[in-house]
């Protein structure tokens, strides 16, 4: 059983002239208890709260996950859908599938989505 322990969230974006941006997430993974350590397949979605509207996703993707630690940019690839949520109308969850199996709960983004609104809204 895998299992993921924890997240973190935080906001990056690009100065440059076509203005990207992603959120940072990070998050420990376990199988049977251990930590886990090489590649998995990963779909990370941001949702609603049940799972049942989907604003984003990562789609099947390949991470390296070195002693329970992975990392991956939120927004990348699909950044033209990413770029395209509206922050102010959602409360985006984030989703993580891992190797098939979905893992629970869903997390809130928290704050970071609305720091992407107001940047944007600053552009």
């Amino acid at each position: 059983m895998i299992r993921l322990l924890q997240g973190l969230l935080l906001l990056a974006g690009s100065a440059a002239s076509s203005w990207a941006a992603v959120i940072p997430y990070q998050g420990t993974l376990r199988q049977s208890g251990a930590l886990f350590s090489g590649n998995a397949t990963f779909v990370f979605r941001l949702t609603s709260a049940d799972g049942s509207t989907e604003y984003w996703t990562s789609g099947s993707t390949v991470v390296a996950v070195n002693q329970g630690l992975f990392r991956y940019p939120l927004g990348e690839p699909n950044q033209a859908a990413f770029s395209a949520i509206d922050w102010s109308a959602v409360s985006p969850y984030v989703e993580v599938t891992v190797n098939s199996t979905i893992l629970t709960p869903r997390e809130a983004l928290g704050s970071s989505p609305y720091s992407l609104h107001a940047v944007g809204g600053a552009r």
